[in-house]
């Protein structure tokens, strides 16, 4: 019955070195949201952090996170903008007969 209980009662696996776990402040969330709205900083900033090897895990994995949303949403906005654009190219032989020049 001793083994059982032992085999049960393991400690955690530690964290891998140089990751810090442990949970971001309000204000290290605002901070982090304002310096990265912030143009060309903000994208370099969330390279550094998703990418470091050291560094809090939670930021690591918020970066990511909008590195993806990011790379999303410049794909629709690509979609979108060549849609309208078509549009407008279509329309244009419209818009030139119509004129009251």
């Amino acid at each position: 019955m001793d083994n059982y209980n032992d085999y049960n009662s393991r400690p955690p696996a530690a964290p891998p070195p140089g990751e810090d776990e442990r949970p971001l402040s309000v204000k290290d969330w605002v901070i982090n949201i304002l310096l990265t709205c912030i143009p060309c900083v903000g994208i370099i900033l969330l390279l550094v952090w998703a990418f470091s090897s050291a560094g809090n895990i939670n930021r690591k994995n918020w970066a990511r996170a909008m590195l993806i949303i990011s790379i999303i949403m410049i794909a629709i906005s690509i979609i979108f903008s060549t849609m309208l654009g078509g549009f407008i190219a279509m329309l244009m032989p419209f818009i030139e007969q119509s004129s009251y020049y």
